[in-house]
């Protein structure tokens, strides 16, 4: 987790919360360089993952995410390609925790 989350009840019935993420991996170039690069991106939770998210989650915990991708265009214009990126999540492990803890 990159930042601290964003927590909200919904009509008062719905949990939801937003888990801010960083990925790294590297890439080769076609001359053999190694290229590092960075995707910051959001996993939303619902309901009892959200909650369970707010009550174990803190900023720098390394989780493991499961879930499926959502892409969203921002603003009028389809040809300026601007989007955002979210992961739907279906089940989320803490990772730094000797009895490794998980909610799906």
């Amino acid at each position: 987790m990159t930042r601290n989350l964003k927590a909200a009840w919904l009509d008062g019935t719905k949990a939801f919360c937003e888990v801010p993420f960083a990925s790294d991996w590297n890439t080769r170039t076609p001359n053999g360089d190694t290229i590092e690069d960075t995707f910051f991106g959001v996993a939303t939770t619902w309901d009892d993952i959200a909650l369970w998210c707010f009550s174990n989650l803190t900023k720098g915990a390394p989780v493991l995410i499961e879930g499926r991708l959502q892409h969203a265009k921002i603003g009028t214009s389809a040809a300026k390609g601007h989007g955002k990126t979210r992961i739907l999540v279906t089940r989320i492990q803490l990772l730094d925790e000797p009895e490794t803890r998980e909610m799906t």
